[in-house]
């Protein structure tokens, strides 16, 4: 049985057939959360820093993965999906990019011990639902990134309309697998008939996901909630965080 987020692997090949580079559409050179990428990098809180080993959680084809090696940082990047991993390879090679991308699990396997002076969520957090789940990603991250080293999110929070993606009190973001029992775990099936697998899981403002980040050992610099590009109503959290 898969994992819930072993579904992202679907929607790459699915991207990968239509000839696409990113994710949502968006425009490789110009991806939507590499203006705030850049903005943090400039912050007081990080521009005095000496940055220089970077890593791309949920890289994806490795769009930040490819800015961040453009300005100088020794770059590496991770997702779950062997085909964004296979295509983030493609772009870089296309781009003259060299860059480390490998396939990982941020819920079970340790990204390394103090390896990092910068690591970027790349839109990962909302993706992984369960609370243990949620806790060791936070503490793998926690545990590669050095100690006066720079962690960087942007990722969605708020509750969502009721519609065809559901999100419960709980802030689950349920997605609808039809009548056919899906393949992955954990799944519900409602009182329609038809099979649910968990997508995302939203904190409810900026407050609750600063207090998760808290509780999982780290010191918020700076963070904002604001309106975000998805189409479902939720917000973004754009945060710079170190090690406490």
């Amino acid at each position: 049985m898969k994992r819930y987020y072993e579904a992202h692997e679907d929607a790459y090949r699915r991207l990968s057939e239509r000839g696409a580079d990113c994710w949502g559409g968006d425009d490789f050179d110009h991806v939507y959360m590499l203006s705030f990428l850049i903005q943090a990098l400039e912050h007081p809180a990080v521009i005095d820093r000496s940055l220089k080993q970077a890593l791309v959680i949920g890289c994806g084809t490795g769009p930040l993965a490819c800015a961040l090696d453009q300005r100088g940082f020794e770059v590496s990047g991770v997702d779950i999906s062997p085909t964004a991993i296979e295509m983030a390879r493609q772009e870089a090679a296309r781009r003259g990019r060299h860059i480390h991308y490998w396939v990982g699990d941020l819920c079970r396997d340790e990204l390394g011990c103090e390896d990092y002076d910068l690591i970027v969520d790349s839109h990962c957090l909302h993706c992984i639902v369960p609370e243990a789940d949620r806790q060791g990603a936070l503490r793998s991250i926690h545990q590669a990134l050095r100690p006066e080293g720079i962690f960087v999110l942007e990722t969605m929070v708020g509750p969502l309309p009721n519609g065809p993606v559901s999100c419960d009190d709980e802030g689950i973001v349920w997605s609808r697998y039809g009548e056919i029992e899906p393949a992955f775990e954990p799944r519900v099936q409602r009182a329609d008939g038809d099979w649910y697998v968990p997508q995302r899981r939203l904190r409810h403002d900026k407050a609750a996901l600063d207090d998760e980040l808290r509780a999982a050992g780290f010191q918020i610099h700076w963070s904002r909630e604001m309106p975000s590009s998805d189409t479902n109503g939720a917000r973004d959290y754009q945060g710079i965080c170190g090690r406490r």
